[in-house]
């Protein structure tokens, strides 16, 4: 199934409550098992005559986490008519309008929620991140800050807070709020991540080492932070613990190619400039789209088409200096060979095409060892 939004933990006991209110055996072992397709069509089946809140719920909830969130709408919509204060009807409404980018009607649901449960944080900041969504950052900070009133030791609060000030250029305010988290809470990598972007910005190297083995120790497993601890190592001149990092996080698959990068440093640091340049290919090859080589031939073929046969030549160079081709090399002997009539230069790149080629891998390419071989006949 499907992982649906933490937050709707918090209120799954709210729903299972209800479920022991009908006395039906199986409808409870559907739910029991998270066989939401049969709790469904139980649950249609068994549609009372009049309003049922618990029967609304249930269905809502079930499409929910069956992943049929438009659908859910309807029975939540019920039960919202009947009683708009309802709070399970109230949340679903919000998230769903939201997930399908309805955020006017999720702006109704979210707002609801605050007016009718103004001290629970959450809500406050849901709407924020809808009229974040809409880009009405002076509201969105409004609803930021006040979640944050409300809980400052959430950590998803002391976050998104930190980044409405962000956007609203207050960054000594926005750090000032992650210090503050930190001296009662060390423990949150989010929390502990963005001080490290702090510090990382700031080139306060001793502060990324710091917190970034704090992340370490705890085994969190995030590029970004310790990409920054990475290049911490490496300004602090300790290449060892860098290139460590560097295994480390490509073992976990979590590299990337400014970690290449500041490993090449560090291996440089080190004075192995032969491992640093493998490590620099291995960034170029990061860098550069292997659909390039496309692009030139294709630039080359146009120069052919208009007889400008030594742009078309220098395209060809250009592609196989970046991806050593050797087709690259044919291409330029066929343009030697038949655009310039210069049997000289078509064979010296006939040669290092056959010779960088070795041997052909399908039936065309057995025909154009066969063609070069003759045309290198004496």
């Amino acid at each position: 199934m499907t992982k649906r939004l933490p937050q709707l933990l918090l209120f799954l006991c709210c729903y299972f409550s209800s479920f022991s209110m009908t006395s039906n055996d199986s409808l409870q072992y559907f739910l029991q098992i998270r066989d939401y397709d049969n709790a469904i069509e139980w649950l249609l089946a068994h549609e009372p005559e009049g309003y049922s809140r618990n029967h609304y719920l249930t269905l809502g909830y079930c499409y929910y986490m069956n992943n049929q969130e438009r659908q859910a709408l309807q029975p939540y919509q019920k039960v919202y008519d009947q009683e708009s204060h309802e709070l399970q009807a109230n949340l679903y409404l919000g998230l769903i309008n939201q997930q399908i980018r309805e955020y006017g009607r999720a702006l109704l649901f979210f707002r609801n929620l605050t007016i009718l449960y103004p001290s629970n944080y959450k809500y406050w900041l849901y709407t924020a991140s809808v009229f974040q969504s809409l880009q009405f950052s002076d509201s969105s900070f409004f609803y930021s800050e006040k979640a944050y009133i409300i809980n400052p030791k959430a950590s998803d609060a002391a976050l998104r807070y930190c980044h409405a000030l962000l956007l609203s250029q207050k960054r000594n305010e926005a750090i000032k709020v992650i210090n503050d988290f930190l001296k009662s809470d060390s423990t949150k990598p989010e929390i502990i991540s963005q001080k490290i972007n702090f510090s990382d910005y700031d080139k306060k190297h001793k502060e990324v080492i710091f917190w970034g083995e704090r992340l370490l120790r705890d085994s969190v497993k995030s590029a970004r932070p310790l990409t920054s601890l990475a290049y911490a190592y490496l300004n602090t001149e300790q290449p060892d613990k860098c290139l460590e990092l560097y295994k480390w996080m490509e073992k976990e698959s979590i590299g990337n190619e400014s970690l290449t990068y500041c490993a090449s440093q560090a291996y440089a640091q080190r004075k192995d400039y032969v491992a640093s340049n493998r490590l620099l290919d291995e960034c170029l090859a990061q860098n550069i789209m292997r659909p390039a080589i496309t692009y030139f031939r294709s630039k080359a073929d146009n120069y052919e088409n208009v007889k400008q046969y030594k742009k078309a030549i220098a395209q060809y160079d250009s592609s196989y200096y970046i991806f050593h081709s050797p087709f690259d090399l044919y291409y330029k002997g066929r343009v030697y060979d038949i655009f310039l009539n210069d049997k000289k230069q078509a064979s010296v790149f006939y040669k290092k095409f056959l010779a960088e080629k070795q041997k052909p891998e399908t039936p065309l390419e057995e025909k154009l060892f066969h063609y070069i071989g003759e045309y290198l006949q004496p």
